[in-house]
Parts: C-alpha cells; structure tokens; sequence
C-alpha cells in the first residue's frame, strides 16, 4: 500500500520562484523533487538539528575560495546515495562511474528493476 500524500503550501516573492525553479531546473530538479529532498534529509538527520541548520543558512559574505571543495551535510548524503547506488547496480566507482548524473543512475536502476520483475 502506498504512503499518503499531503500537500505542502508556502508564500515565497514571485522573482524569487522563477529564480529558483529555472536554478533547481538547471541542477535537474522539480521544485517538488526538491523538497521532497529536504525533507528526507531532514527526516535523516532527525538528531542532528545542528546539519539541518547548515543546510539552510545562507552563504557567509565572505568571497569564496574558487579552490574549496564545496562539503555540506546535503552534498556528503546525495554523495553517499550515488555510491550506494553504483555498489547496488555493482558499478564499480573506479571506472569512472562517479561522473554519471544521480538522475541518470537512479533510470538506470528503475530499468533493472523493471527488467528484473518482466515488466
């Protein structure tokens, strides 16, 4: 049986929606995609307030180093998905698979699974 389905609604400036949809569109997500994706890391990180709190403050003033490796609890979670994904498919992340998209990993697990099932 399927989980039920609520419905979120919230009030964000117009200039601000476009912004962000044409972002989250450029980094291949819906905006529902990406709350889902907040939520769950949310839901992930359910005693550690502190990971949530970094994952949605703004950016310091500071200039930022072009040179820095950008870490933050949502990036090392969607990292470590991608990792267990290839493992689970039995990629090895030693052949390069590490530069295939989530997006284009998770079609190709649905068509194994599809495969695997004769759908």
């Amino acid at each position: 049986m399927g989980a039920s389905m609520v419905q979120i609604n919230t009030r964000v400036p117009a200039e601000l929606k476009e912004q962000g949809d044409l972002a989250l569109a450029r980094a291949g997500y819906t905006p529902a995609q990406a709350v889902r994706a907040l939520w769950e890391y949310a839901v992930v990180h359910i005693h550690e307030p502190q990971a949530i709190r970094n994952v949605l403050q703004e950016e310091s003033a500071e200039p930022e180093d072009p040179t820095a490796v950008e870490s933050n609890p949502f990036t090392e979670w969607k990292t470590a998905a991608h990792a267990a994904l290839c493992e689970r498919m039995g990629i090895s992340m030693s052949t390069g698979s590490s530069n295939i998209p989530f997006d284009e990993l998770k079609k190709l697990a649905y068509l194994e699974r599809s495969e695997r099932l004769g759908l």
